[in-house]
């Protein structure tokens, strides 16, 4: 029985550590939303949509549909990519990156 004490302890020390490292995941899937609005709003700003561009021709709006995904993966792969130095939040340590956060998510 004089072990019970120890057991929740450990048991607490666990829980938080979890939350500690589920806490990256929260702020990475925080800061990558706020991005990929920003390269939605990037793309329809600056593209016409595939029904405005090809009204009735489906094989153009196929293929130019496409080309708008690959438009708005390349647009929001360098806004992450130009954001991985920006602080997301404050750890133990100090002031955590994007990157650094990206690398210790779950």
């Amino acid at each position: 029985m004089q072990l019970k004490g120890l057991v929740r302890f450990f048991t607490v020390l666990l829980i938080i550590y979890s939350l500690y490292q589920l806490s990256f995941t929260w702020f990475v899937k925080s800061h990558e939303k706020k991005y990929e609005a920003k390269a939605k709003a990037y793309v329809k700003a600056n593209y016409p949509s595939a029904l405005e561009k090809f009204p009735g021709n489906k094989d153009s709006q196929v293929v130019y549909q496409d080309f708008l995904d690959k438009v708005y993966q390349e647009r929001l792969r360098r806004l992450l990519d130009s954001t991985k130095d920006v602080t997301v939040t404050y750890g133990i340590n100090g002031s955590v990156s994007y990157q650094k956060a990206k690398e210790e998510e779950l």
